[in-house]
Protein backbone atom coordinates (compact mmCIF):
# COMPACT_ATOMS: atom_id res chain seq x y z
CA UNK A 1 0.00 0.00 0.00
CA UNK A 2 1.24 3.33 -1.23
CA UNK A 3 0.73 6.21 0.66
CA UNK A 4 -0.81 9.55 -1.00
CA UNK A 5 -1.38 13.12 -1.17
CA UNK A 6 -4.13 15.36 -3.23
CA UNK A 7 -2.66 17.39 -5.47
CA UNK A 8 -5.27 20.70 -4.93
CA UNK A 9 -5.74 23.23 -7.86
CA UNK A 10 -7.88 26.33 -7.18
CA UNK A 11 -10.23 27.57 -10.61
CA UNK A 12 -12.22 30.91 -10.88
CA UNK A 13 -15.16 30.89 -13.45
CA UNK A 14 -17.48 33.90 -13.09
CA UNK A 15 -20.41 31.51 -12.32
CA UNK A 16 -18.93 29.62 -9.33
CA UNK A 17 -16.46 32.01 -7.84
CA UNK A 18 -13.18 29.87 -6.80
CA UNK A 19 -13.68 26.23 -6.46
CA UNK A 20 -11.98 23.53 -4.88
CA UNK A 21 -11.61 20.41 -6.42
CA UNK A 22 -9.05 16.76 -5.73
CA UNK A 23 -7.72 15.30 -8.65
CA UNK A 24 -5.63 12.09 -9.49
CA UNK A 25 -3.37 11.12 -6.44
CA UNK A 26 0.01 10.84 -7.06
CA UNK A 27 2.90 9.01 -4.78
CA UNK A 28 4.11 11.29 -2.12
CA UNK A 29 7.57 12.52 -2.27
CA UNK A 30 9.65 11.77 1.28
CA UNK A 31 10.09 14.36 3.24
CA UNK A 32 13.61 15.86 3.84
CA UNK A 33 13.93 16.17 7.34
CA UNK A 34 16.00 19.48 8.94
CA UNK A 35 19.10 17.87 10.93
CA UNK A 36 19.96 14.24 11.54
CA UNK A 37 22.09 13.88 13.85
CA UNK A 38 25.21 11.12 13.16
CA UNK A 39 26.71 8.78 15.27
CA UNK A 40 29.02 6.18 15.50
CA UNK A 41 28.04 2.32 15.48
CA UNK A 42 28.72 0.98 18.87
CA UNK A 43 29.52 -3.02 19.18
CA UNK A 44 26.70 -4.44 21.80
CA UNK A 45 24.91 -1.29 22.11
CA UNK A 46 24.78 1.04 25.12
CA UNK A 47 21.46 -0.17 26.42
CA UNK A 48 21.85 -3.78 24.96
CA UNK A 49 18.16 -4.70 24.98
CA UNK A 50 17.72 -2.13 22.57
CA UNK A 51 20.25 -3.84 19.81
CA UNK A 52 17.52 -6.93 20.22
CA UNK A 53 15.51 -7.10 16.65
CA UNK A 54 12.03 -7.98 16.86
CA UNK A 55 8.86 -7.24 19.21
CA UNK A 56 9.60 -7.76 22.78
CA UNK A 57 5.92 -7.08 24.81
CA UNK A 58 4.23 -6.36 21.55
CA UNK A 59 6.20 -3.64 21.12
CA UNK A 60 8.19 -2.96 17.60
CA UNK A 61 11.96 -2.27 18.06
CA UNK A 62 14.77 -2.21 16.04
CA UNK A 63 16.22 -4.28 12.79
CA UNK A 64 14.40 -6.47 10.10
CA UNK A 65 10.58 -7.38 10.57
CA UNK A 66 8.54 -9.77 8.28
CA UNK A 67 5.70 -7.16 7.47
CA UNK A 68 5.65 -3.36 7.41
CA UNK A 69 2.31 -3.34 8.81
CA UNK A 70 0.80 -3.91 12.61
CA UNK A 71 2.52 -3.75 16.13
CA UNK A 72 2.31 -1.44 18.79
CA UNK A 73 3.51 2.19 18.71
CA UNK A 74 4.28 3.81 22.05
CA UNK A 75 4.86 6.94 22.52
CA UNK A 76 6.35 8.90 25.20
CA UNK A 77 4.85 11.94 26.59
CA UNK A 78 5.09 14.35 30.06
CA UNK A 79 1.79 14.77 32.24
CA UNK A 80 -1.52 13.61 31.94
CA UNK A 81 -3.88 15.61 29.66
CA UNK A 82 -5.93 17.99 31.06
CA UNK A 83 -8.93 18.32 28.95
CA UNK A 84 -9.81 16.18 25.37
CA UNK A 85 -11.97 18.70 23.79
CA UNK A 86 -10.25 20.16 20.52
CA UNK A 87 -11.67 24.06 21.34
CA UNK A 88 -9.75 23.86 24.74
CA UNK A 89 -7.06 21.57 24.49
CA UNK A 90 -5.04 23.69 21.99
CA UNK A 91 -3.49 26.07 24.71
CA UNK A 92 -3.63 23.65 28.00
CA UNK A 93 -0.42 21.10 27.23
CA UNK A 94 1.11 18.33 24.04
CA UNK A 95 -0.61 15.17 25.57
CA UNK A 96 -3.90 17.04 25.16
CA UNK A 97 -3.55 17.96 21.67
CA UNK A 98 -1.42 14.35 20.95
CA UNK A 99 -4.51 12.22 21.55
CA UNK A 100 -7.52 14.35 20.20
CA UNK A 101 -5.17 14.59 16.81
CA UNK A 102 -5.31 11.37 16.25
CA UNK A 103 -9.09 10.94 17.11
CA UNK A 104 -10.47 13.97 15.80
CA UNK A 105 -10.59 15.84 12.42
CA UNK A 106 -11.42 18.91 10.61
CA UNK A 107 -12.59 19.94 6.93
CA UNK A 108 -9.28 20.14 5.89
CA UNK A 109 -5.89 19.91 7.34
CA UNK A 110 -2.35 20.44 6.38
CA UNK A 111 0.15 18.73 4.02
CA UNK A 112 3.84 19.21 4.84
CA UNK A 113 6.18 18.79 2.49
CA UNK A 114 9.66 20.50 1.37
CA UNK A 115 9.87 22.19 4.23
CA UNK A 116 6.59 23.59 3.02
CA UNK A 117 2.61 23.33 4.22
CA UNK A 118 -0.31 23.65 1.97
CA UNK A 119 -3.99 22.95 2.71
CA UNK A 120 -5.82 19.70 1.57
CA UNK A 121 -9.39 17.90 1.65
CA UNK A 122 -9.86 15.93 4.57
CA UNK A 123 -13.19 15.43 5.84
CA UNK A 124 -14.31 18.00 2.76
CA UNK A 125 -13.90 17.12 -0.30
CA UNK A 126 -13.98 20.86 -2.45
CA UNK A 127 -15.61 24.22 -1.41
CA UNK A 128 -16.32 27.06 -3.63
CA UNK A 129 -16.65 31.26 -1.88
CA UNK A 130 -18.86 33.58 -3.21
CA UNK A 131 -18.49 35.99 -5.64
CA UNK A 132 -18.33 38.65 -2.68
CA UNK A 133 -16.02 36.66 -0.59
CA UNK A 134 -18.83 36.56 2.75
CA UNK A 135 -20.15 32.75 2.14
CA UNK A 136 -17.95 29.77 1.95
CA UNK A 137 -19.60 26.80 1.08
CA UNK A 138 -18.04 23.59 1.94
CA UNK A 139 -18.92 19.91 -0.24
CA UNK A 140 -18.81 17.20 2.68
CA UNK A 141 -17.12 13.47 2.27
CA UNK A 142 -20.00 10.72 2.41
CA UNK A 143 -20.08 7.51 4.13
CA UNK A 144 -18.22 9.31 7.29
CA UNK A 145 -19.07 7.89 10.60
CA UNK A 146 -18.13 9.56 14.18
CA UNK A 147 -16.53 6.87 16.51
CA UNK A 148 -20.04 6.27 17.77
CA UNK A 149 -22.02 5.41 14.43
CA UNK A 150 -23.10 8.99 14.41
CA UNK A 151 -23.33 9.86 10.69
CA UNK A 152 -21.10 13.00 9.43
CA UNK A 153 -23.06 15.04 7.87
CA UNK A 154 -23.39 19.05 7.50
CA UNK A 155 -25.50 18.72 10.39
CA UNK A 156 -23.51 17.63 12.51
CA UNK A 157 -20.60 20.22 11.33
CA UNK A 158 -22.99 23.31 12.45
CA UNK A 159 -23.86 21.63 15.47
CA UNK A 160 -19.57 22.13 15.44
CA UNK A 161 -19.32 25.85 14.90
CA UNK A 162 -22.60 26.51 16.76
CA UNK A 163 -21.37 24.78 19.91
CA UNK A 164 -17.16 26.29 19.79
CA UNK A 165 -19.59 30.08 19.43
CA UNK A 166 -21.60 29.20 22.55
CA UNK A 167 -18.15 28.22 24.63
CA UNK A 168 -15.71 31.03 23.00
CA UNK A 169 -16.00 33.32 25.83
CA UNK A 170 -14.57 30.22 27.80
CA UNK A 171 -11.52 29.69 25.86
CA UNK A 172 -8.35 31.49 25.84
CA UNK A 173 -8.26 31.17 22.07
CA UNK A 174 -10.86 33.67 21.39
CA UNK A 175 -9.37 35.57 19.41
CA UNK A 176 -8.99 33.21 16.23
CA UNK A 177 -12.41 33.24 15.98
CA UNK A 178 -12.30 36.66 16.09
CA UNK A 179 -12.17 39.48 13.18
CA UNK A 180 -9.73 42.32 13.80
CA UNK A 181 -12.81 44.26 15.20
CA UNK A 182 -14.15 41.52 17.73
CA UNK A 183 -17.20 40.42 16.00
CA UNK A 184 -17.08 36.59 15.05
CA UNK A 185 -15.80 35.55 11.91
CA UNK A 186 -18.98 33.18 11.31
CA UNK A 187 -22.43 34.69 11.78
CA UNK A 188 -24.34 31.73 10.81
CA UNK A 189 -23.92 28.24 9.42
CA UNK A 190 -26.47 27.26 7.35
CA UNK A 191 -27.75 23.33 6.48
CA UNK A 192 -27.89 22.89 2.39
CA UNK A 193 -28.58 19.72 2.25
CA UNK A 194 -26.79 16.05 3.86
CA UNK A 195 -23.14 16.84 2.62
CA UNK A 196 -23.57 20.54 2.11
CA UNK A 197 -22.72 23.35 4.38
CA UNK A 198 -22.71 27.10 4.18
CA UNK A 199 -20.50 29.81 6.53
CA UNK A 200 -21.71 32.88 5.86
CA UNK A 201 -18.73 35.33 7.38
CA UNK A 202 -19.65 39.02 8.71
CA UNK A 203 -16.83 40.15 6.49
CA UNK A 204 -14.49 38.23 3.93
CA UNK A 205 -11.94 36.08 5.45
CA UNK A 206 -10.34 33.98 3.20
CA UNK A 207 -7.60 32.29 6.23
CA UNK A 208 -10.61 30.86 7.31
CA UNK A 209 -9.83 27.94 5.16
CA UNK A 210 -6.76 27.51 6.93
CA UNK A 211 -8.63 27.76 10.38
CA UNK A 212 -11.09 25.45 9.82
CA UNK A 213 -8.17 22.80 9.53
CA UNK A 214 -6.50 24.01 13.08
CA UNK A 215 -7.08 21.76 16.22
CA UNK A 216 -9.89 24.63 17.24
CA UNK A 217 -12.02 23.21 14.70
CA UNK A 218 -11.88 19.19 14.83
CA UNK A 219 -15.01 17.46 14.60
CA UNK A 220 -16.87 15.99 17.70
CA UNK A 221 -20.09 13.51 17.54
CA UNK A 222 -23.12 15.24 18.38
CA UNK A 223 -24.44 12.59 19.81
CA UNK A 224 -21.70 12.15 22.74
CA UNK A 225 -20.43 15.14 23.18
CA UNK A 226 -21.98 17.94 25.94
CA UNK A 227 -23.86 20.73 23.86
CA UNK A 228 -22.58 23.07 26.49
CA UNK A 229 -19.52 22.05 28.24
CA UNK A 230 -15.91 21.13 27.08
CA UNK A 231 -15.31 17.32 26.92
CA UNK A 232 -13.64 15.30 29.79
CA UNK A 233 -10.63 12.83 30.27
CA UNK A 234 -12.40 9.54 31.11
CA UNK A 235 -12.64 6.79 28.67
CA UNK A 236 -15.24 7.21 25.99
CA UNK A 237 -15.94 10.93 25.94
CA UNK A 238 -13.62 11.67 22.98
CA UNK A 239 -15.81 10.72 19.81
CA UNK A 240 -14.54 11.70 16.45
CA UNK A 241 -14.31 10.29 12.51
CA UNK A 242 -10.06 10.04 12.74
CA UNK A 243 -7.60 6.83 12.15
CA UNK A 244 -7.90 6.13 15.90
CA UNK A 245 -10.36 5.13 18.74
CA UNK A 246 -9.71 6.34 22.11
CA UNK A 247 -9.66 3.93 24.53
CA UNK A 248 -8.53 4.04 27.60
CA UNK A 249 -6.99 6.39 29.97
CA UNK A 250 -4.75 5.05 33.09
CA UNK A 251 -4.09 8.26 35.17
CA UNK A 252 -0.52 8.91 35.18
CA UNK A 253 0.16 5.95 33.01
CA UNK A 254 -1.05 5.75 29.74
CA UNK A 255 -3.62 6.33 26.93
CA UNK A 256 -4.64 3.47 24.50
CA UNK A 257 -5.61 3.97 20.93
CA UNK A 258 -7.05 1.38 18.58
CA UNK A 259 -6.97 1.88 14.70
CA UNK A 260 -10.39 2.37 12.97
CA UNK A 261 -11.26 -0.21 10.87
CA UNK A 262 -13.61 1.90 9.11
CA UNK A 263 -11.54 4.84 8.46
CA UNK A 264 -12.46 6.41 5.48
CA UNK A 265 -8.52 7.09 4.65
CA UNK A 266 -7.67 3.59 5.54
CA UNK A 267 -6.93 1.63 8.44
CA UNK A 268 -3.74 2.79 9.71
CA UNK A 269 -0.63 0.89 9.98
CA UNK A 270 -0.66 0.32 13.77
CA UNK A 271 -2.39 -2.68 15.14
CA UNK A 272 -2.28 -0.17 18.85
CA UNK A 273 -1.03 2.93 20.06
CA UNK A 274 -0.16 3.67 23.56
CA UNK A 275 0.74 6.85 24.86
CA UNK A 276 2.97 6.27 28.26
CA UNK A 277 2.98 9.47 30.43
CA UNK A 278 6.00 10.19 32.58
CA UNK A 279 5.69 12.77 35.32
CA UNK A 280 9.14 14.25 33.93
CA UNK A 281 11.86 14.55 30.95
CA UNK A 282 14.62 12.62 32.67
CA UNK A 283 12.30 8.90 33.18
CA UNK A 284 10.94 9.47 29.56
CA UNK A 285 14.36 9.53 27.95
CA UNK A 286 15.56 6.62 30.24
CA UNK A 287 12.14 4.84 28.56
CA UNK A 288 13.61 5.57 24.90
CA UNK A 289 17.27 4.27 26.01
CA UNK A 290 15.36 1.13 27.77
CA UNK A 291 13.38 0.34 24.32
CA UNK A 292 10.13 0.73 26.10
CA UNK A 293 8.90 3.44 23.46
CA UNK A 294 8.63 4.05 19.95
CA UNK A 295 9.40 7.97 19.82
CA UNK A 296 9.21 10.48 21.92
CA UNK A 297 10.01 14.43 21.33
CA UNK A 298 12.90 16.03 23.75
CA UNK A 299 12.07 18.78 25.80
CA UNK A 300 13.78 22.17 25.48
CA UNK A 301 15.86 23.04 26.57
CA UNK A 302 17.55 19.17 27.14
CA UNK A 303 20.27 18.01 29.17
CA UNK A 304 23.72 17.35 27.25
CA UNK A 305 23.76 13.93 29.27
CA UNK A 306 20.40 13.08 27.87
CA UNK A 307 21.16 14.20 24.18
CA UNK A 308 24.72 12.95 23.71
CA UNK A 309 22.76 9.17 24.92
CA UNK A 310 20.36 9.36 22.65
CA UNK A 311 23.02 10.37 19.65
CA UNK A 312 25.02 7.69 20.56
CA UNK A 313 22.86 4.48 21.09
CA UNK A 314 22.64 2.57 18.46
CA UNK A 315 19.17 1.99 16.68
CA UNK A 316 17.96 5.17 17.90
CA UNK A 317 17.65 7.76 15.87
CA UNK A 318 18.10 11.85 17.21
CA UNK A 319 16.16 14.84 14.84
CA UNK A 320 15.37 18.25 14.88
CA UNK A 321 11.97 19.88 13.19
CA UNK A 322 11.36 23.02 12.72
CA UNK A 323 8.46 24.73 14.75
CA UNK A 324 5.92 27.48 13.13
CA UNK A 325 7.53 29.84 16.13
CA UNK A 326 10.57 32.26 16.59
CA UNK A 327 11.75 34.39 18.81
CA UNK A 328 12.36 38.38 18.52
CA UNK A 329 13.30 41.07 20.27
CA UNK A 330 10.89 43.61 19.84
CA UNK A 331 11.05 47.56 20.04
CA UNK A 332 8.78 49.85 20.93
CA UNK A 333 7.68 51.35 17.29
CA UNK A 334 6.05 54.89 18.74
CA UNK A 335 9.35 55.38 21.44
CA UNK A 336 11.48 54.51 19.10
CA UNK A 337 11.63 55.63 15.73
CA UNK A 338 12.83 53.76 12.12
CA UNK A 339 16.37 55.35 11.71
CA UNK A 340 17.05 54.18 15.38
CA UNK A 341 15.60 50.50 14.66
CA UNK A 342 17.14 50.00 11.99
CA UNK A 343 20.93 51.64 13.53
CA UNK A 344 19.77 49.17 16.63
CA UNK A 345 19.48 46.06 14.25
CA UNK A 346 22.29 46.28 12.85
CA UNK A 347 23.88 46.84 15.97
CA UNK A 348 22.99 43.64 17.10
CA UNK A 349 25.33 40.58 17.41
CA UNK A 350 23.74 37.42 16.88
CA UNK A 351 27.17 35.42 16.95
CA UNK A 352 27.24 36.53 20.31
CA UNK A 353 23.21 35.95 21.37
CA UNK A 354 24.24 32.79 20.24
CA UNK A 355 26.78 32.39 23.14
CA UNK A 356 24.49 33.99 25.83
CA UNK A 357 23.15 31.47 28.48
CA UNK A 358 19.15 31.94 28.09
CA UNK A 359 17.72 28.71 28.81
CA UNK A 360 20.08 27.46 31.13
CA UNK A 361 22.60 26.55 28.80
CA UNK A 362 24.06 28.63 25.57
CA UNK A 363 21.23 29.44 22.78
CA UNK A 364 24.10 27.79 20.38
CA UNK A 365 23.52 24.44 22.02
CA UNK A 366 20.09 24.33 20.85
CA UNK A 367 21.11 24.47 17.60
CA UNK A 368 19.47 27.51 16.50
CA UNK A 369 18.73 28.61 12.91
CA UNK A 370 18.46 32.76 12.73
CA UNK A 371 14.78 33.64 11.52
CA UNK A 372 15.29 35.14 8.02
CA UNK A 373 11.28 36.34 8.08
CA UNK A 374 8.63 36.98 11.02
CA UNK A 375 6.86 34.35 8.53
CA UNK A 376 8.71 30.85 9.59
CA UNK A 377 9.83 28.61 7.30
CA UNK A 378 7.55 26.30 5.96
CA UNK A 379 4.43 28.02 6.75
CA UNK A 380 2.21 29.06 4.07
CA UNK A 381 4.26 31.58 1.88
CA UNK A 382 7.35 32.31 4.13
CA UNK A 383 10.31 33.64 1.35
CA UNK A 384 13.59 32.72 3.61
CA UNK A 385 16.46 33.51 1.90
CA UNK A 386 14.79 36.47 -0.17
CA UNK A 387 15.41 40.05 1.85
CA UNK A 388 18.11 42.06 2.87
CA UNK A 389 18.29 40.87 6.57
CA UNK A 390 20.18 43.44 8.80
CA UNK A 391 23.60 41.98 9.90
CA UNK A 392 25.75 42.95 12.93
CA UNK A 393 27.89 45.78 10.84
CA UNK A 394 28.76 48.80 13.30
CA UNK A 395 29.55 51.55 10.72
CA UNK A 396 25.70 50.85 8.87
CA UNK A 397 24.52 51.16 12.50
CA UNK A 398 26.30 54.09 13.08
CA UNK A 399 25.81 55.72 9.42
CA UNK A 400 22.04 55.33 9.79
CA UNK A 401 22.12 57.94 12.15
CA UNK A 402 24.22 60.28 10.31
CA UNK A 403 22.28 60.22 7.46
CA UNK A 404 19.93 61.38 9.16
CA UNK A 405 21.82 64.30 11.21
CA UNK A 406 20.90 62.47 14.59
CA UNK A 407 21.67 65.46 17.03
CA UNK A 408 25.44 64.80 18.51
CA UNK A 409 26.35 62.95 15.70
CA UNK A 410 27.34 65.80 13.47
CA UNK A 411 31.30 65.39 14.63
CA UNK A 412 30.98 61.43 14.78
CA UNK A 413 32.76 58.99 12.48
CA UNK A 414 30.91 56.12 10.92
CA UNK A 415 33.41 53.63 11.27
CA UNK A 416 33.95 50.11 12.94
CA UNK A 417 36.45 50.93 16.09
CA UNK A 418 34.44 49.42 19.11
CA UNK A 419 38.09 49.69 21.33
CA UNK A 420 36.68 50.88 24.92
CA UNK A 421 36.29 54.38 25.04
CA UNK A 422 35.59 54.74 21.48
CA UNK A 423 33.79 57.92 20.65
CA UNK A 424 30.44 56.82 20.73
CA UNK A 425 30.97 54.79 23.71
CA UNK A 426 31.74 57.64 25.33
CA UNK A 427 28.33 59.85 24.65
CA UNK A 428 26.88 57.24 27.08
CA UNK A 429 29.40 56.71 30.10
CA UNK A 430 30.34 61.00 30.08
CA UNK A 431 26.39 61.01 30.26
CA UNK A 432 25.36 62.66 27.15
CA UNK A 433 23.66 59.71 25.16
CA UNK A 434 22.09 60.35 21.49
CA UNK A 435 18.91 58.24 23.05
CA UNK A 436 18.07 56.35 26.27
CA UNK A 437 15.92 53.13 26.11
CA UNK A 438 14.82 50.68 28.61
CA UNK A 439 14.98 47.04 28.43
CA UNK A 440 12.29 45.07 30.04
CA UNK A 441 11.78 41.21 31.33
CA UNK A 442 10.02 39.29 33.61
CA UNK A 443 11.46 37.78 37.30
CA UNK A 444 13.13 34.15 37.13
CA UNK A 445 14.63 34.40 33.62
CA UNK A 446 18.00 34.73 32.60
CA UNK A 447 17.35 37.82 30.27
CA UNK A 448 19.76 39.92 32.21
CA UNK A 449 22.11 38.02 30.66
CA UNK A 450 20.67 39.44 27.09
CA UNK A 451 20.67 42.79 28.24
CA UNK A 452 24.13 42.98 29.30
CA UNK A 453 24.79 41.77 25.13
CA UNK A 454 22.27 44.72 23.94
CA UNK A 455 23.78 47.30 26.67
CA UNK A 456 27.16 46.94 25.04
CA UNK A 457 26.00 46.78 21.66
CA UNK A 458 23.90 50.05 22.08
CA UNK A 459 26.90 51.83 23.60
CA UNK A 460 28.62 51.57 19.75
CA UNK A 461 25.95 53.86 18.80
CA UNK A 462 26.02 55.85 21.64
CA UNK A 463 22.35 54.69 22.75
CA UNK A 464 22.18 54.43 26.77
CA UNK A 465 20.04 51.07 27.84
CA UNK A 466 18.41 51.06 31.29
CA UNK A 467 17.05 47.79 33.12
CA UNK A 468 13.63 47.26 34.44
CA UNK A 469 13.61 43.87 35.74
CA UNK A 470 11.14 42.60 38.85
CA UNK A 471 8.06 41.71 36.81
CA UNK A 472 5.92 38.88 36.69
CA UNK A 473 4.91 37.48 33.38
CA UNK A 474 1.20 37.99 33.69
CA UNK A 475 2.47 41.89 34.59
CA UNK A 476 4.89 41.97 31.33
CA UNK A 477 1.82 40.89 28.93
CA UNK A 478 -0.27 43.44 30.07
CA UNK A 479 1.81 46.57 29.50
CA UNK A 480 3.99 44.83 26.64
CA UNK A 481 1.92 47.33 24.54
CA UNK A 482 2.73 50.61 26.11
CA UNK A 483 6.26 49.33 27.31
CA UNK A 484 9.18 51.78 27.16
CA UNK A 485 11.72 50.00 25.05
CA UNK A 486 12.79 46.80 24.24
CA UNK A 487 12.03 43.24 25.14
CA UNK A 488 12.59 40.02 24.05
CA UNK A 489 9.20 37.41 23.13
CA UNK A 490 7.87 34.13 20.92
CA UNK A 491 5.31 33.38 19.05
CA UNK A 492 3.60 30.43 17.86
CA UNK A 493 2.02 30.71 14.93
CA UNK A 494 -1.90 28.62 15.26
CA UNK A 495 -2.32 27.51 11.87
CA UNK A 496 -0.32 27.45 8.91
CA UNK A 497 -2.05 30.48 7.61
CA UNK A 498 0.73 33.86 7.45
CA UNK A 499 -2.27 35.71 9.35
CA UNK A 500 -1.68 33.76 12.30
CA UNK A 501 1.60 35.21 12.85
CA UNK A 502 1.84 38.32 10.45
CA UNK A 503 -1.50 40.30 11.74
CA UNK A 504 -1.43 39.47 16.00
CA UNK A 505 2.95 41.10 15.82
CA UNK A 506 2.17 43.66 13.05
CA UNK A 507 -1.65 45.28 13.11
CA UNK A 508 -2.12 48.35 13.83
CA UNK A 509 -6.28 47.13 14.49
CA UNK A 510 -5.20 44.48 17.06
CA UNK A 511 -7.00 44.58 20.12
CA UNK A 512 -5.97 43.64 23.13
CA UNK A 513 -2.46 42.67 24.30
CA UNK A 514 -0.84 42.07 20.61
CA UNK A 515 0.99 44.03 18.99
CA UNK A 516 3.89 44.43 21.61
CA UNK A 517 5.63 47.12 19.08
CA UNK A 518 2.53 48.87 18.66
CA UNK A 519 3.69 49.00 14.64
CA UNK A 520 1.74 51.10 12.55
CA UNK A 521 2.95 50.99 9.05
CA UNK A 522 0.17 52.17 6.43
CA UNK A 523 1.47 49.73 3.81
CA UNK A 524 1.96 47.04 5.75
CA UNK A 525 -1.24 47.39 7.11
CA UNK A 526 -2.62 47.80 3.31
CA UNK A 527 -1.63 44.77 2.52
CA UNK A 528 -2.70 42.73 5.34
CA UNK A 529 -5.98 43.82 5.25
CA UNK A 530 -5.89 42.77 1.01
CA UNK A 531 -4.87 39.47 2.28
CA UNK A 532 -7.77 39.11 4.19
CA UNK A 533 -10.17 38.77 1.03
CA UNK A 534 -7.39 38.18 -2.53
CA UNK A 535 -8.79 34.38 -3.36
CA UNK A 536 -6.10 34.02 -5.79
CA UNK A 537 -2.96 32.23 -4.76
CA UNK A 538 -0.43 33.79 -6.52
CA UNK A 539 -1.41 37.12 -5.65
CA UNK A 540 -2.31 36.68 -2.47
CA UNK A 541 1.81 35.49 -1.64
CA UNK A 542 2.90 38.26 -3.41
CA UNK A 543 1.37 40.59 -0.60
CA UNK A 544 2.93 38.56 1.71
CA UNK A 545 6.21 38.73 -0.26
CA UNK A 546 5.87 42.00 -0.02
CA UNK A 547 4.75 42.46 3.84
CA UNK A 548 7.91 40.46 4.86
CA UNK A 549 9.91 43.08 2.51
CA UNK A 550 9.03 45.78 3.59
CA UNK A 551 8.93 44.33 7.68
CA UNK A 552 12.89 43.27 7.26
CA UNK A 553 14.36 45.87 5.01
CA UNK A 554 12.14 49.16 5.79
CA UNK A 555 10.41 48.73 8.72
CA UNK A 556 12.36 47.56 10.89
CA UNK A 557 9.58 46.74 14.17
CA UNK A 558 12.11 43.58 15.82
CA UNK A 559 14.90 42.33 15.98
CA UNK A 560 14.64 38.43 14.16
CA UNK A 561 16.41 35.73 16.45
CA UNK A 562 15.93 32.61 16.04
CA UNK A 563 13.43 29.84 14.73
CA UNK A 564 12.12 27.70 17.65
CA UNK A 565 12.84 23.62 17.08
CA UNK A 566 11.47 19.95 18.28
CA UNK A 567 13.63 17.30 18.52
CA UNK A 568 12.29 14.20 18.05
CA UNK A 569 14.01 10.74 18.81
CA UNK A 570 12.52 7.71 17.58
CA UNK A 571 13.73 3.43 16.79
CA UNK A 572 15.46 3.40 13.66
CA UNK A 573 12.99 1.65 11.75
CA UNK A 574 10.11 3.61 12.60
CA UNK A 575 8.79 5.72 8.93
CA UNK A 576 7.43 9.23 10.13
CA UNK A 577 7.30 12.26 8.22
CA UNK A 578 7.30 15.46 10.65
CA UNK A 579 4.22 18.04 10.45
CA UNK A 580 4.96 21.11 12.93
CA UNK A 581 1.39 21.79 12.67
CA UNK A 582 0.17 18.62 13.79
CA UNK A 583 1.14 15.20 15.47
CA UNK A 584 -0.49 12.86 13.24
CA UNK A 585 0.24 8.71 13.51
CA UNK A 586 -1.72 7.54 10.78
CA UNK A 587 0.65 7.61 8.12
CA UNK A 588 3.38 6.40 10.33
CA UNK A 589 4.43 2.59 10.22
CA UNK A 590 7.53 0.48 10.82
CA UNK A 591 10.05 -0.16 7.80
Amino acid sequence: MKFKQIIINLKKTKDEGVEMTTEKKLPKQKIPKIKKFKKPLIAGGIITVIAIAGIIGGIVLLGEIDETRGGTFVFGATSDPNTLDPIEGWSTGVTDRLIVNQVTEGLFDFEYTNNSSRLIMNLATRYDWSDNITELTCYLRKNVEFHDGTPFNATAVKWNIDRLHRLIDRIGDTYLWQLPDGNLIINETKVLDEYTVKFVLNQPFIPLLSLLASQHANMLSPSSTPDNDFNGIIPGTLYGTGPFIYGEYEENNMVTLSPNPDYWGGRPAFDKVIISLFSNDTARYEAMLAGELSMTSAGNPWSDEDRDQLMNTTGIELEETLMPGMRYIFMNNKVINTTMRKAISYAFNYSAYANLDLLYKPVSSRFPIRSESPIPKGMLYSHWGSFDMPYYNISIARQALKDVNWPGTAGLTANNNISAGNEWELLVTDGTPLATYNYTFPIGTLDDNLFVLLNESLKQIGVKFEQTPGMTFPDLWTMNRSMLGINRNGWFADYNDPISMINPLFSNKTDGIWNFGQVNDALVQLWMEEALEETNETLREQLYFKIEKRLIEEVYPLILVEMIFRLHTYVSNLHWQPNPFKYSFKDMYFD
